[in-house]
């Protein structure tokens, strides 16, 4: 942890701006626990950790703006207009659960295509909620999620290679978050056209984390199974069991401030 202050003590003032103010507009929100996420994401590389940490308010301020960047990601705090409301609850990204193994399964549904409805800003303010709160499990501090992505019904009018660039640039040494992969299941036919692009949007590092998974829903239920996830924690558009009710998941977080 002293590493870690050391190495922010060092960054030019001008690359940290928006993290001076976060020390000074809420300091509760930065304190040790806030800095163990980045140092446990970078496997306690100092400064990894730091750099993250930097880019991380930054990338914040630009997100929420000034009025919510500096308070915290939650539920009251975040969801207040009816776009808000139909980003959460569209069912293009959220929570499933921890599986066996300690990780966070998160989905993903880009056919749904929220996006087209409301201001990129707004659905990636989803997608920070969501993570924050897989965070909340100190086992996905430590291993990390997977991304499950349904590509059954994703087409070229589903695609957006404006919301696509900042969805990734949020997991690119930003967030807290250790990507172990993103399994997508059901790949679309236009995997192969679209798939250059991501392969460059990706980087090296986070393109090997993308796992093709096809198949009849039975094959990719088994085939995720070698990653530790039973079908009853599979959604059902893949082929599990489970249906998720995001509206309930956000109500009970709201009730409990989160």
């Amino acid at each position: 942890m002293s590493n870690l202050d050391n190495e922010l003590r060092k960054t030019p003032r001008d690359e940290k701006t928006a993290w001076i103010y976060a020390l000074q507009e809420c300091p509760d929100l930065v304190g040790d626990s806030h800095k163990l996420l980045f140092l446990r994401c970078e496997v306690f590389r100092a400064d990894l950790a730091a750099s993250r940490i930097v880019k991380y308010w930054q990338k914040r301020k630009e997100i929420f703006g000034k009025e919510k960047a500096f308070q915290a990601l939650t539920y009251d705090n975040l969801f207040k207009t009816k776009n808000e409301h139909t980003a959460l609850f569209s069912g293009f990204w959220h929570f499933v659960t921890v599986n066996d193994s300690g990780r966070g399964i998160l989905f993903c549904d880009p056919s749904l295509s929220i996006q087209k409805r409301v201001s990129h800003k707004t659905a990636i303010q989803t997608v920070w909620y969501v993570v924050h709160a897989a965070l909340e499990s100190e086992s996905v501090q430590k291993k990390g999620i997977v991304v499950l992505v349904n590509g059954r019904e994703f087409s070229f009018a589903h695609f957006d290679k404006n919301f696509a660039t900042l969805f990734i640039s949020c997991f690119k040494g930003c967030l807290p978050i250790r990507i172990s992969a993103f399994q997508l299941c059901h790949p679309p036919k236009i995997f192969k056209v679209i798939w250059p692009f991501f392969r460059l949007l990706l980087g090296p590092v986070l393109r090997k984390r993308v796992l093709i998974t096809s198949g009849s829903d039975e094959d990719v239920v088994k085939k995720l199974g070698k990653y530790g996830m039973i079908r009853d924690q599979i959604p059902s558009k893949v082929g599990g069991n489970l249906d998720f009710d995001i509206e309930t998941w956000a109500k009970d977080r709201c009730v409990l401030g989160l």
